[in-house]
């Protein structure tokens, strides 16, 4: 049937932007659609074309897909309570005077290093325009556990006291790190 044809090739064009599973849901949709148009008299082709018309242009849908995604609204989340969080932990590294922690400078630009490659992925997750760029969210919500992970670890064991704005800062970076870990499976699994 020639109408398959046409919605064959509107969804190869959305998969070859999104994920098999959305791809599969709109597809179910899709036919769905045709099937009911058919059911009205249209001939193949034409209710293949009134289907394909009324789930409207792939470029808009898949986009609408990808600014809908999870990666885009993780990173997002990540990026502006990224000032907080680092505003915290520079204040309590300040009273704790960190610059003395017996920490090697290689271990401190590599944190540096991960820190701002991670805020580079967040950034590009969050202005993605395609399915793969909005998932490198998952990976810089990675990058955030390991920095926090580490971050806490070592306030943990080398800072001298425990005053109040660094268990502040510890319970901040607990807590996005919590929402980062929950965040991944639903940027990787659409």
């Amino acid at each position: 049937m020639a109408g398959d044809d046409l919605i064959s090739s509107y969804l190869a064009d959305l998969g070859a932007r999104l994920p098999s599973g959305i791809v599969e849901e709109i597809a179910d949709g899709l036919i769905e659609s045709y099937e009911r148009i058919r059911q009205q008299g249209v001939d193949d082709v034409a209710a293949a074309a009134l289907a394909v018309h009324d789930f409207g242009d792939a470029d808009h849908l898949a986009a609408e897909f990808v600014r809908q995604s999870a990666g885009r609204r993780t990173a997002g989340l990540l990026l502006l309570s990224g000032p907080a969080v680092g505003l915290v932990w520079g204040m309590s590294l300040v009273v704790t005077r960190a610059w003395s922690w017996p920490i090697p400078l290689v271990a401190r630009v590599g944190f540096a290093t991960i820190l701002v490659s991670t805020i580079l992925a967040l950034a590009i997750a969050r202005v993605a325009r395609t399915w793969r760029y909005a998932s490198v969210a998952a990976y810089a919500a990675m990058g955030l556990i390991v920095l926090d992970v580490a971050l806490v670890g070592v306030a943990l064991t080398v800072a001298p006291s425990m005053p109040w704005i660094l268990s502040l800062a510890v319970a901040v970076s607990v807590s996005r790190s919590g929402f980062a870990a929950r965040s991944i499976p639903r940027i990787l699994v659409p």
